[in-house]
């Protein structure tokens, strides 16, 4: 069974790629949703109010890999939507949800997303936590009992930076989901975050301010883009969106531009390094006006 992490509110989008290229068995949305009564939740706000969306399938895992819209993909452990916020407690409610959680199944997933072989008795492992909404307890703590419960049922050794192993808990208020990270782990470069998503067609790969190529995918799905419409970004910044635009469909024209002189540069440099065999760039810059330089 996948967790799979997505642009919030664009979840429909998601499922709509899912169930056209994978072979579903069960698919539900658990995108945490706004309360009418307080406490209010800022549902739209920070890290762990990312949409959510648990997928059984028939598919390969290669499938799965495949799919544009996904930010990251883990292999559920553990779901609670009634985690106490106020006490300790909550942390013990987490750590029981893991003791509780099928590893089998997700080692096994694991095993089958895993970019190099491990021998179990070699494998190592850090926690992590992301969490937003008041609490009693912090993420150090959080991780610090998922670490406890992971050295408690199986052994592994622990290695904050070169592990082979992530399991992550996610907390939005009173909301829990955990999985293992199905990433390749050496490709997290800051150490509170889950693995950036791929970036092979951006000459800039490890440049991770950019817009997410799965945001980009969901905006072009909205705008109901085709194959061989045009795409014009006149205001492309350092032109993820067009770059991925030509990558996602294989051909195409996209025109791209902006005010700045660097960011055009690297908007070409990109189109120099994009994988897509067909697609054609063309890049240029605007001309700053009088009117807009005085207020720059």
């Amino acid at each position: 069974t996948y967790l799979l992490l997505v642009l919030r509110g664009l979840e429909f989008l998601v499922e709509e790629e899912i169930r056209s290229k994978l072979q579903v068995e069960s698919l539900e949305v658990c995108s945490v949703q706004e309360n009418p009564r307080p406490p209010y939740m800022q549902v739209m706000q920070g890290q762990a109010a990312v949409g959510k969306i648990i997928l059984r399938t028939r598919s390969s895992a290669a499938e799965v890999q495949e799919l544009r819209s996904v930010q990251a993909t883990l292999a559920l452990l553990a779901k609670s939507d009634e985690i106490d916020t106020e006490s300790d407690a909550g942390v013990k409610q987490i750590g029981q949800s893991l003791v509780e959680a099928d590893w089998d199944s997700a080692v096994k997933l694991w095993k089958q997303h895993a970019v190099r072989p491990v021998e179990d008795d070699k494998i190592t492992f850090r926690g992590s936590c992301v969490r937003d909404g008041k609490h009693a307890y912090n993420s150090q703590v959080v991780a610090g009992e998922v670490g406890a419960r992971v050295i408690e049922k199986f052994g592994w050794g622990v290695n904050l930076t070169e592990f082979d192993v992530e399991v992550v808990v996610v907390i939005f208020y009173k909301f829990m989901v955990a999985g293992i990270a199905l990433a390749d782990p050496r490709k997290i470069q800051f150490r509170n975050r889950l693995a950036n998503e791929s970036r092979s067609a951006l000459a800039d790969s490890q440049y991770v301010s950019t817009l997410r190529p799965s945001t980009a995918y969901l905006m072009l799905q909205l705008a109901q883009h085709k194959f061989g419409d045009v795409v014009l970004d006149s205001m492309c910044g350092i032109g993820t969106l067009p770059i991925c635009s030509a990558d996602f469909t294989n051909d195409g024209v996209f025109a791209l531009g902006c005010v700045g002189r660097a960011a055009g540069g690297q908007g070409w440099s990109k189109c120099g390094h994009s994988s897509s065999p067909r697609g054609h760039c063309a890049v240029g810059q605007h001309a700053v006006a009088p009117a807009q330089s005085q207020y720059r």
